[in-house]
């Protein structure tokens, strides 16, 4: 094989050179492009990470200093630079010398090849479209590791920070009236509530015994309930939203009702998980949300909500009882918009009401 493959080695190494004639001009010219590079690269990382998390939370950097891009393509820098610096400790005819110059050769190509879908791929950053799934997905990733009982603490921490690092962001774009962030950061909310009730089962579920995490504020009666009934994480999500929602502008009712929405699915899978205190916390989430909407005398907020209160009803069908009491509240809520001269308001749930007498009835 040597012999067959003799010529061909030696026709190359006569239109191209070998390690030796890499060595006088081409190293050097590696040598400096590399650290060029570098220095591009860590020039682009410091202008992003920090513009990246001035507009949306500071929380972001501790995401990107540790992506797999970030990470593996400085390290591809920093171990040619070492090598670079290696070779010159050694005098011309070692053999560590002869290969490390094939190994600079090596990375040296390879970082003028990814130089710029790298750059690129840094530059996606700022785009709330890359990260918020990047955020959902560590989040999920920490759910999982909970489930199974590994680093019970630190994966608990991690996930109720990216909580608040996802609601951070939706509060920062309901300031900025920014709308499709806002539908992004509500959609993770969605995926990590959805996750942390599909968490069910003894040994899916032993974290929830563990140090809980509330909302600053919440009364030490309320503290003691949610830790009694196991449903603490589910209540410290449903909080984050609904101080998104508290911000919401008469100007972001598709937002309101995109929220809505998604509490009524959450809701849904509560009920196939047969998870009360946690159908009680959905329940008390509309009544909040509708309260504040009487409070802001915004009627077309309050008709959105009691459209998804019919659809949260309609959600109880094999529960009579939770029906008769979810029907209780909203009446409840439309005599108030009464007495404050919201007539319409009235008329709205009672309509609503109808369409549900309608729907319970074709289902029967």
């Amino acid at each position: 094989p040597r012999s067959t493959l003799f010529p061909y080695t030696t026709l190359f190494r006569s239109h191209f050179g070998g390690s030796g004639d890499f060595e006088p001009t081409g190293f050097a010219t590696a040598s400096r492009t590399l650290n060029s590079i570098m220095a591009v690269v860590m020039t682009s990382i410091a202008l992003i990470l920090p513009l990246t998390s001035n507009l949306y939370t500071p929380r972001l950097v501790k995401l990107y200093v540790t992506h797999p891009l970030i990470v593996g393509g400085l390290s591809v820098l920093i171990v040619g630079n070492l090598l670079v610096m290696s070779l010159h400790f050694f005098p011309a005819g070692h053999a560590f010398v002869r290969l490390g110059i094939w190994a600079v050769a090596c990375i040296y190509l390879v970082v003028l090849v990814g130089i710029l879908p790298s750059l690129f791929g840094i530059s996606r950053f700022l785009r709330p479209s890359y990260f918020m799934p990047m955020l959902t997905r560590k989040g999920l990733r920490s759910l999982q590791e909970l489930g199974r009982g590994r680093r019970v603490e630190a994966h608990k921490d991690d996930l109720f920070e990216t909580i608040d690092v996802v609601t951070n962001v939706a509060l920062t774009g309901m300031t900025r009236g920014d709308r499709q962030l806002v539908l992004l950061a509500l959609k993770a909310l969605h995926a990590l509530l959805t996750g942390i009730i599909g968490c069910t089962g003894q040994e899916a579920s032993d974290w929830r015994r563990t140090r809980p995490w509330f909302v600053p504020g919440l009364a030490k009666e309320g503290q003691d309930y949610l830790v009694r009934e196991r449903v603490w994480p589910e209540a410290y999500v449903l909080a984050q939203t609904l101080k998104v929602a508290e911000v919401a502008s008469r100007k972001q009712h598709e937002l309101l009702s995109e929220l809505a929405g998604q509490l009524v699915d959450t809701a849904r899978l509560a009920c196939a998980a047969s998870a009360a205190a946690v159908i009680e916390l959905h329940v008390m989430s509309f009544n909040t949300l509708l309260r504040e909407a009487l409070e802001e005398r915004d009627l077309r907020r309050f008709q959105n909500l009691s459209y998804h209160y019919r659809l949260l009803i309609e959600a109880f069908h094999d529960d009579p009882e939770r029906m008769h009491d979810a029907v209780r509240h909203l009446m409840h809520y439309a005599h108030l918009a009464a007495r404050q001269g919201l007539q319409f308001a009235y008329e709205t749930v009672v309509y609503d009401l109808g369409g549900l007498v309608l729907n319970l009835g074709r289902q029967d």
